[in-house]
């Protein structure tokens, strides 16, 4: 019995834990993705300032979040994240700015399926 009550408390911390990862990696997420959609939507129409500052604020939410989704996601599919996202602040003033609509897409469908690998379903555990 001494042994059962540690047991459930160390069980009970864990799954408390993994609650809590859980719902900030989805609020970070879905932050992230809404973003990307208000740098399309402000391009799409007309405003290419504030589309520029959502691309920015995607960047700099990405650069501060991405040392702590290095620990539980692929290396490979997170440096494809960062190489679109950090590229999307970089059309508007230096590149083709068409390009802008299919990069900050590109982006949103990019963190769109690292949350996907990320959610705890059945496609994703076995």
């Amino acid at each position: 019995m001494k042994r059962v009550i540690p047991a459930v408390v160390l069980l009970t911390v864990v799954v408390v834990g993994c609650i809590l990862s859980f719902t900030t990696e989805r609020e970070h997420f879905e932050k992230m993705i809404r973003l990307a959609e208000q740098a399309e939507e402000a391009y799409c129409s007309g405003d290419t300032e504030g589309a520029q500052q959502a691309a920015e604020e995607l960047a700099a939410v990405f650069t501060e979040r991405s040392k702590l989704m290095a620990l539980f996601l692929p290396h490979a599919a997170l440096t494809e994240a960062e190489k679109c996202v950090q590229g999307l602040t970089l059309i508007l003033p230096y590149g083709e700015p068409k390009d802008f609509t299919a990069e900050s897409r590109r982006c949103r469908l990019l963190l769109k399926r690292l949350w996907d690998q990320e959610k705890p379903t059945w496609e994703n555990v076995f």
